[in-house]
């Protein structure tokens, strides 16, 4: 019996032949990418296992370096401290990219550390972190203590002393309560007073130890003509600098900060020796010195204490 023939339509093999071509196109092209694509993939594989192995065995960081032991008035036991708030683990590895955050929170936390400005790894096992430390300014009498502050009134990680130091001047009466350690003293008196103080240090710079500032009095008393609290400094022989408010603009009778400031430079340079000079004015307009008795123009202790601290002295032993 003889086989019968199918006529099938021109379109349908037509797009059967296209098919085969592109299946064997496909496959040509797999059979040529096959190799590399295989070799890739081991390399990543291979990369991945020996990342994790490195992970795994590296080396252990050791402490932060910081600039805290450059800072004079750290003492070594205020650098351990600084750095025993940084806990690395045993498991710490450079490899971990939280490793920086981690070293960056633990430093915040610090009360000595105003700000930390960056973080880095340095391989193979060093971590660099730079730092903004806080620099002590001044001790503020609370209670019968001395607590440290810095400039901007942030109580210092220092325990509280009974004696003064001639190295910072010392802020009286103050009646705002005394913050923990790491916080900054709250209200207009403190902020003042150190401000006062800085900016008496820089205008005595360089005139002797007679003219150190040896404390700052402020008066909280209601009813200042002006409104803010009066300040009064002291230096190391005894002269008054009755400073009244720190305005930062005039009036028709209190000058500003600035200008008091010009009228000291000023009245400095009539004043030969400190030890005759009683008070120097500067609440008002016009300044005015008061001349010293000559009985008690001998120089008091104050100027013999302020002569051996010269030398920069090292904050004592941190604590509350």
């Amino acid at each position: 019996m003889a086989a019968r023939k199918v006529n099938r339509p021109a379109g349908q093999g037509a797009a059967g032949r296209l098919g085969g071509a592109v299946l064997g196109a496909a496959a040509a092209a797999l059979r040529v990418v096959a190799l590399p694509t295989a070799a890739l993939l081991v390399y990543i594989a291979g990369v991945w296992c020996l990342w994790q192995h490195a992970a795994a065995q590296a080396v252990r960081p050791g402490n932060p370096a910081t600039v805290a032991a450059a800072c004079a008035w750290l003492t070594p036991a205020d650098v351990a401290e600084l750095n025993a708030a940084v806990c690395l683990g045993p498991r710490a590895t450079l490899y971990d990219r939280r490793l920086c955050r981690s070293v960056a929170r633990g430093y915040a936390e610090s009360a000595w550390v105003e700000r930390v400005a960056s973080v880095r790894r340095e391989f193979p096992d060093r971590i660099v972190v730079d730092l903004a430390i806080r620099r002590p300014a001044a001790y503020v009498r609370s209670g019968g203590r001395l607590c440290l502050v810095d400039r901007e009134g942030f109580r210092l990680p220092v325990r509280a002393a009974r004696a003064s130091s001639p190295v910072y001047p010392v802020i009286e009466g103050v009646r705002a309560p005394l913050p923990a350690v790491g916080a900054q003293w709250e209200g207009r008196p403190v902020r003042d007073a150190l401000l006062l103080a800085e900016k008496l240090g820089e205008a005595l710079a360089g005139r002797g130890p007679a003219l150190g500032i040896t404390d700052v009095t402020v008066c909280e008393e209601k009813g200042a003509v002006d409104g803010l609290p009066q300040l009064a400094a002291r230096t190391a022989s005894g002269m008054v600098i009755d400073w009244g408010g720190c305005a930062q603009s005039s009036s028709y009778l209190f000058p500003s900060m600035d200008e008091k400031l010009r009228e000291l430079h000023r009245a400095l340079k009539d004043i030969s020796d400190p030890c005759g000079v009683e008070s120097i004015m500067l609440r008002y307009r016009g300044c005015s010195l008061k001349p010293r008795d000559e009985l008690s123009r001998a120089p008091g202790p104050a100027v013999a204490a302020a002569v051996p601290g010269a030398g920069a002295a090292p904050v004592g032993a941190a604590g509350n």
